[in-house]
């Protein structure tokens, strides 16, 4: 995080794209799209405050995974300032998916808060 750099791992992109489109026929933009949204997170002015959350344990776990989410979607929000030609729904269906996770921790810890 503090290096401010970007490393792309080229073999875990094309398994993550034959997983996503059963098919390298598009990794390049997978790929571009990956790239601009791993930069979102080099740019992103609140990822050091953003991750401090995430490790903090005296805050609730909802509060935490509320951060790491924050963080990606800080992430993929300028990833799209980048890559404004890219197929729009390849990349809608990119960011939901990686989101999903996210989200569902969200829900999960505030299911748990709930019944506390």
């Amino acid at each position: 995080m503090h290096s401010r750099s970007v490393t792309m791992y080229t073999g875990v992109i094309e398994e993550q794209c034959m997983q996503m489109f059963g098919s390298l026929d598009r990794v390049e933009e997978y790929f571009a799209i990956v790239l601009a949204h791993e930069l979102g997170h080099a740019a992103d002015p609140d990822l050091s405050s953003l991750s401090e959350q995430t490790e903090d344990m005296r805050l609730s776990e909802g509060t935490r995974m509320r951060a790491a989410l924050q963080i990606e979607e800080n992430a993929w929000n300028y990833a799209l300032t980048l890559i404004p030609e890219a197929d729009r729904a390849m990349v809608s269906s990119i960011i939901d998916e990686s989101l999903e996770a996210y989200r569902s921790r969200v829900r999960q810890a505030e299911m748990e808060a709930d019944i506390a």
